[in-house]
């Protein structure tokens, strides 16, 4: 007899923390899959796994889509969960309320809707090479998928494993996770949609509810190469060949990038690190006359902080192809007790702006609301009997 809720996790290597869960419930099996030797808990089964001949993150996405022998075809539901995930509410009631009439239930994107918006993210965030994102939307390019699916976020997602259509759709997602990118989200929409699954929808910001909190990843990020895009990022239709990946020089306190401009342009838009806490001491380019603006740095103590991926370096002046050009940064990065500090700071503004973003998207529903039940008045028989009546007293007004 299957019991009847799975929830499971996976780490691999040390890029994780495990946390315990606090009030484990009745008839919920927690697993953890690991090819950690030294990892141990107290409320979650750990089960070694093998590495496959995978690297570590692809290694923890095949468990995460396709799952494990040990649990497959035991259970009646299982919920997936990012390790570093700490849920504060029941899971059991997280399943009644959003996996309902589909076999899979899945957090909408918070902020982006199509792979291609997701691609360009994972470029500027450095989750994954140029050549191999390029690749990934070149393929779906190739066979015709319109990218109109919308964009998920796969942090926490519940499924009937058991379900044929969503074993299909675990079998295309993984298979395009082996062969092109490691980022699990630029391709479940396309499998959803190559076997046409039926999928509801968690309505709610996958970084802010009260379901469950985040914590940080244990790994550490490092100071490896920068980024830049010639012309306008946002306003305009992104080109690969646009975009140039460049790795740093050490000079002196300085990183210094030299790169030769790919086509005439009044705008570079450079990515300097994705590197959290870094304060921003001073900032070069070469040649000189160009102005320089930093965009989305924030502001703590008087410095300016790089918080994530969309920080920029804006350099305004006339540029042509061909030409060099050289940049470089001097960056001091927040130490101990002030790192905290900044990024508790960080959170609770990036809490606050979703606030606001949330009471202004629900007055927009109550307006579409009002607008919806005005039109029914003004189809309805009586509105149109009245019209007469509603004639004369304007006259008379």
């Amino acid at each position: 007899m299957r019991k009847k809720i799975c929830v499971y996790t996976c780490i691999t290597g040390d890029y994780d923390n495990l946390h315990e869960i606090e009030k484990p419930e009745e008839g919920v099996d927690y697993y953890c899959f690991t090819n950690n030797k030294n990892l141990k808990s107290k409320t979650w089964k750990v089960v070694l796994i093998e590495n496959d001949g995978l690297d570590n993150c692809r290694l923890a996405r095949k468990t995460k889509i396709l799952g494990h022998p040990m649990i497959d075809g035991k259970y009646d539901i299982y919920v997936w969960s990012d390790a570093d995930v700490v849920w504060q509410r029941k899971i059991t009631d997280f399943v009644k309320e959003y996996l309902k009439e589909a076999p899979f239930a899945i957090f909408k994107h918070h902020s982006r809707k199509s792979i291609r918006e997701e691609a360009i993210a994972c470029l500027m965030c450095r989750k994954d090479s140029k050549e191999i994102i390029e690749k990934t939307l070149g393929y779906y390019d190739k066979v015709g998928y319109a990218d109109d699916n919308g964009l998920f976020e796969s942090t926490v997602f519940i499924s009937r494993r058991n379900d044929d259509t969503v074993q299909k759709t675990m079998e295309t997602w993984f298979g395009m996770v082996s062969k092109y990118s490691r980022r699990d989200q630029l391709s479940f929409s396309y499998a959803v949609w190559k076997n046409n699954l039926k999928v509801d929808l968690i309505d709610l910001n996958v970084w802010n509810n009260d379901w469950f909190v985040t914590e940080k990843h244990s790994a550490k990020g490092a100071m490896k190469d920068c980024h830049l895009y010639y012309g306008n990022f946002n306003n305009e239709e992104f080109a690969f060949d646009k975009y140039h990946i460049a790795s740093y020089e050490k000079d002196g306190d300085y990183l210094k990038v030299k790169d030769i401009v790919p086509v005439d342009t009044g705008r570079i838009e450079v990515n300097p690190t994705n590197l959290v806490g870094s304060n921003f001491v001073d900032v070069k380019f070469s040649p000189k006359g160009a102005e320089i603006e930093l965009v989305g740095l924030f502001n703590y103590k008087n410095k300016r902080v790089f918080c994530g991926g969309c920080n920029t370096v804006i350099i305004a002046g006339d540029f042509k192809k061909g030409q060099k050009v050289e940049f470089a940064i001097k960056l001091h990065e927040l130490e101990g007790s002030e790192i905290v500090d900044f990024m508790e700071q960080a959170w609770q503004k990036d809490l606050k702006a979703s606030w606001t973003i949330d009471a202004l998207n629900a007055k927009v529903k109550q307006l579409e609301h009002s607008e919806r039940k005005l039109e029914e008045i003004r189809n309805s028989g009586l509105w149109k009997m009245s019209a007469p009546v509603r004639r004369a007293i304007n006259k008379f007004r």
